[in-house]
């Protein structure tokens, strides 16, 4: 049970001091009085809340209706109802646009943790480029005389005894948190297998098969920061540790001279005080590492436990998918065997069709081969007639020797003398022949 003594008392009292004087200054820069000042922060507290709740609530919707979503598409693959569904390139869509939102959530949700730790950041360098000159005055031990605050006569510690805390706080502080600016689901899941995997490359892969935001070179660096922070982090409890049992021991001394001072003479019974104190103080002590211990136990018991039923999940699962991938394997062979079948059927169907075309084809090429065989014999066995081109006219063959009429009369007239003008009626003239009086 911690007990504060007027010590403690007085300190915390001079500081609440300083601080509301340090209100009532930075109020009067202002040009506000206190009354104003406190409803200022106070609205701004307010309005900050209000938009706080207002992006949770939108980020809650949308991580309830990707869950919902999931929700529905995980009981159909998990009571094997998947002859319900019947598109699976929809199926496939949903799930693709499932996957799509949960990217943009963690997106969003980054880009909101990173302003926040950008107004983090600037809001402490604030505080600590205003109050870096109180601090060590805070940290002063203060004597009282008289329950009137006065300045300490004792010096103030050098800093080497928290040297080792220093040193961590500005570790952790510049890595940006205890995990390195990683979320605290990706740094436990480094953790976990960091105490099963003995090799830093075969963590490396495991986390980015599972994480694949993250890269192998990312884990690595993780895996470098991780034992300068458990360096520190041992050294820093190690100055604890020695400090506390230096403040004990000093304690202590101080308790055995005040009684020294005040009981005189009674050494003996102080120094048997003084060791049965710190026989006790031990006990306490081994009594409190051991309840420590216990309650490491339990807690590494409970992470063991909440990692079985994560991996009993996970293997569950792993057990839907690839029942609900078997499913679609089958639908997908019975759906290519009947494709099959049914290519098979069309191909015999239109092998017959194309076998009786070609047997009708070849039927009529043999009657029109047969028909034109019997019009050409036909042709051949009938000799050909020659076509008159006019009526029949008696021809003397003997007329190729002898001269023409009008040779004979030209003949005729070159022996005999000229004997006036030749009328033009009584010049010979060639005769018409029979067959062409007929013609017009």
């Amino acid at each position: 049970m911690l007990i504060l003594g007027n010590y403690e008392l007085n300190k915390l009292d001079h500081v609440q001091q300083i601080l509301d004087k340090n209100v009532r200054t930075i109020a009067q820069k202002c040009g506000r009085s206190i009354e104003q000042f406190e409803s200022e922060i106070l609205h701004f507290y307010e309005g900050s809340e209000t938009t706080r709740e207002i992006e949770i609530g939108h980020a809650a919707n949308a991580i309830r209706h990707v869950v919902s979503a999931l929700k529905s598409k995980i009981d159909l693959l998990k009571h094997k109802k998947i002859t319900q569904i019947t598109d699976f390139s929809a199926f496939k869509h949903e799930m693709v646009q499932i996957q799509e939102n949960i990217f943009e959530i963690k997106k969003s949700n980054k880009s909101a943790l990173s302003q926040l730790k950008a107004i983090e950041t600037e809001l402490e360098d604030e505080l600590n480029l205003y109050y870096n000159a109180k601090l060590p005055e805070w940290n002063q031990e203060i004597s009282f005389c008289n329950f009137e605050f006065v300045p300490s006569k004792v010096k103030a510690s050098t800093g080497a005894q928290s040297k080792e805390v220093k040193q961590f706080f500005d570790f952790v502080h510049q890595s940006g948190g205890h995990e390195n600016g990683w979320r605290k689901e990706d740094h436990q899941l480094f953790l976990k297998l960091r105490g099963k995997c003995k090799r830093v490359d075969e963590v490396a892969t495991q986390i980015h098969e599972t994480l694949p935001d993250i890269s192998i070179e990312e884990v690595k660096s993780h895996e470098e920061w991780y034992k300068k922070y458990l360096n520190l982090q041992t050294k820093k409890k190690a100055a604890i540790n020695k400090w506390k049992q230096s403040k004990t021991i000093e304690k202590l001394t101080n308790n055995v001279i005040v009684n020294e001072t005040e009981r005189g003479g009674k050494k003996v019974v102080q120094e048997e005080n003084l060791k049965d104190k710190l026989l006790q103080w031990k006990m306490e002590r081994e009594e409190k590492l051991l309840t420590e211990q216990e309650m490491e136990k339990q807690k590494i018991l409970c992470q063991i436990e909440n990692e079985r039923l994560k991996r009993q999940k996970q293997i569950e699962r792993k057990k839907i998918v690839n029942e609900w991938r078997e499913a679609k394997k089958t639908f997908e062979q019975t759906k290519r065997q009947q494709q099959r079948i049914y290519e098979d059927i069309e191909k015999r169907r239109r092998a017959t069709n194309a076998n009786k075309l070609i047997k009708e084809f070849q039927t009529m090429d043999e009657l029109y081969i047969l028909k034109m065989r019997q019009i050409h014999k036909k042709i051949t066995d009938e000799p050909k007639k020659r076509i008159q081109s006019g009526p029949p006219v008696f021809r003397d063959p003997k007329r190729v020797l002898k001269p023409t009429i009008q040779w004979a009369h030209r003949v005729q007239a070159a022996r005999e003398p000229l004997c006036g003008p030749l009328p033009i009626f009584a010049t010979p003239k060639l005769a018409i022949p029979e067959w062409r009086k007929s013609i017009n």
